[in-house]
């Protein structure tokens, strides 16, 4: 039993009267107090909104993730291909670029594993 103004608990005391801010009650008449504090409602409804944003955050972040990978292999595929097709320093039709080769040759090697 909580007081239906200030949520004190009323529990176990010896007259029907709420110590903290007064206001009477009876144990035996259910409207003169409540069976939960007075912000329950509130708090029960910030977790399952809480829970519910966080469902959709994983969701949304999940697809987004996959959408990324999925995109990455395709593009590294690509890359090889047009690698594999055209030889260094030669202008790439498609992917638009110039490329030269700058540096050390275990650099390059390392670069184009990573």
């Amino acid at each position: 039993m909580y007081c239906r103004k200030c949520s004190y608990i009323l529990d176990g005391l010896t007259e029907n009267r709420c110590p903290e801010c007064g206001r009477a009650f009876d144990s035996a008449r259910r409207w003169s107090y409540r069976k939960r504090p007075k912000w329950h409602w509130f708090w029960r409804w910030t977790v399952r909104v809480a829970v519910v944003l966080l469902l959709l955050a994983s969701i949304v972040g999940g697809r987004a993730y996959w959408i990324y990978s999925a995109e990455k292999q395709f593009i590294d595929w690509y890359h090889k291909q047009v690698q594999r097709s055209t030889p260094n320093n030669v202008w790439m039709s498609r992917g638009g670029y110039y490329t030269t080769r700058v540096g050390p040759d275990w650099l390059n090697d390392w670069l184009e594993r990573h």
